[in-house]
């Protein structure tokens, strides 16, 4: 079975619609096979097809959607669903804040690719939303967008959670390098 004809299966079982055979996304989606091959192609556009299930309003033009996200989700930089490490993540971050601070699932994506993009640990995300959580407490507007601003990208081009692990990893760093140099002056170098 080709490709066409098994994500038109899809789009009929799943969302009750047709693509015309002249429609200007079979040549964007051949090019992806020509790519990824086919089979990752038809796995990719399974998995995202099966993120929007529930739409009411689907239609073809959705489609554009899977092609301008394909080439992320078949090289894997582009998430579709949290990853159970973003849960616990997620969950820590809800008993922090006392059930105030709930991520959507956009922002438990982002979780998701901190941990894999950034090499973020679970105890680091969550040590820098408490040290992000210190300095918004008190501020019932800033809570309300706690989750958003945690997630949201900064000046420097880098989500507000994931700068301050870096900062709290190069303070680590700092500290480190301090103890070593009070090392090497407390004990004399032999003769």
């Amino acid at each position: 079975m080709s490709v066409k004809s098994q994500i038109t299966t899809k789009l009929r079982e799943m969302f009750n619609i047709r693509i015309r055979r002249s429609s200007s996304l079979w040549p964007k989606i051949s090019s992806l096979c020509d790519v990824y091959g086919e089979e990752a192609v038809i796995d990719a556009f399974e998995e995202w097809s099966m993120t929007k299930v529930g739409i009411i309003f689907f239609t073809a033009d959705n489609i554009d959607d899977f092609i301008r996200d394909a080439d992320g989700l078949l090289k894997q930089e582009v998430v579709l669903t949290p990853s159970p490490h973003a849960n616990k993540v997620v969950a820590e971050i809800a008993s922090i804040s006392q059930d105030t601070v709930i991520f959507d699932k956009k922002q438990s994506l982002m979780i998701t690719s901190w941990l894999e993009r950034y090499m973020c640990s679970i105890d680091e995300i969550v040590t820098a939303f408490r040290t992000f959580y210190e300095q918004i407490k008190g501020d019932d507007r800033r809570i309300k967008l706690a989750a958003r601003d945690f997630c949201q990208t900064t000046r420097n081009f880098c989500p507000k959670g994931v700068e301050l692990i870096q900062l709290a990893r190069y303070r680590e760093k700092e500290k480190m390098r301090e103890r070593q140099r009070q090392e090497q002056i407390v004990m004399p170098k032999p003769l």
